[in-house]
């Protein structure tokens, strides 16, 4: 049995998922810039990386759980929307610049970019997730 604060992570975890999996589901809505072979794209960016290590527990470094939460999304993209291209800005443990990440994204011309963050909090009791949405249109 987990104990409440791993229970708790992969709940947000969950959480997370079905959010970016509705979110998936409703991308036709989106304004296609440019569509390859009739699928859409989507950037999946994970944070950090490399010497930037992000939050730190005391058994793991946000940069490690954004890049596996990243590839395991991803994969699921891949298998279950095959009218979606998947294209990460990292799947290794390397620093990737803020600028290359969004140049990325342009260059690819990406309906979506989304980047997975963790958060840290030294409490057991905090909970919740967060969504951050920059829209120039």
């Amino acid at each position: 049995m987990y104990n409440f604060r791993i229970n708790t992570f992969f709940k947000q975890i969950v959480y997370h998922i079905i959010f970016l999996s509705l979110f998936i589901s409703f991308y036709q809505f989106l304004p296609a810039q440019e569509v390859v072979n009739d699928k859409k794209i989507v950037v999946l960016d994970a944070g950090h990386g490399g010497m930037d290590t992000g939050a730190k527990g005391s058994k793991s470094l946000e940069k490690d759980i954004a890049l596996s939460i990243c590839l395991k999304v991803g994969k699921y993209v891949s298998e279950n929307l095959p009218d979606v291209k998947i294209i990460y800005t990292r799947t290794t443990d390397v620093f990737v610049p803020l600028h290359q990440r969004a140049q990325i994204a342009n260059d690819n011309k990406a309906d979506l970019f989304i980047s997975i963050h963790v958060d840290a909090n030294p409490k057991s009791s905090p909970y919740g997730t967060s969504s951050h949405v920059l829209g120039l249109h």
